[in-house]
């Protein structure tokens, strides 16, 4: 989650909404643990772990096409043979 936060997720609004659902998964986690459900807490830690991923990824993808749009305006756009 500090990745994602870290590579700008709160500025990608995608992004930002699956950040919101890990950071809420990490919460259900404690509290299962908690609560000594440690096989669910185990599966909704993945479950967190997995959106944060999810996450960064959506930023990773958000810059390639901002990236692919300036190049296109700049005239630096590769043509596919």
């Amino acid at each position: 989650m500090n990745t994602a936060e870290e590579l700008g997720a709160s500025q990608v609004p995608q992004a930002a909404q699956v950040l919101r659902y890990a950071k809420k998964e990490v919460v259900w986690t404690r509290a299962l643990i908690a609560n000594r459900k440690h096989e669910r807490a185990q599966r909704m830690a993945q479950r967190a772990e997995s959106d944060a991923a999810l996450a960064i990824a959506l930023v990773r993808e958000h810059e390639a096409r901002q990236a692919a749009e300036q190049a296109a305006v700049t005239g630096k756009a590769t043509p596919n043979p």
